[in-house]
């Protein structure tokens, strides 16, 4: 799935290292894995309508916004 959000939130070229940071947090969270996709959902859509609320201006580092969003979602600090 992170491969899939890289490559739809523009940062394709890092979809290893995302995905990497990805399963660190899901580790880090201690959540199952039902549980935590629901979260990979739910951060997608804070990324859309966090975008939606820009008008036309497009943020730079969606991904980077997305893993934000699956942490605090997660409750883990990403460092």
């Amino acid at each position: 799935m992170i491969f899939d959000r890289s490559m739809e939130l523009g940062d394709a070229t890092h979809k290893s290292a995302n995905s990497t940071q990805a399963q660190r947090l899901w580790q880090a969270s201690g959540l199952g894995e039902a549980a935590f996709v629901a979260l990979l959902h739910t951060a997608r859509q804070r990324v859309r309508t966090s975008q939606g609320k820009q008008g036309r201006g497009t943020s730079a580092n969606k991904l980077a916004y997305y893993l934000r969003c699956l942490a605090a979602l997660a409750g883990c600090h990403r460092s």
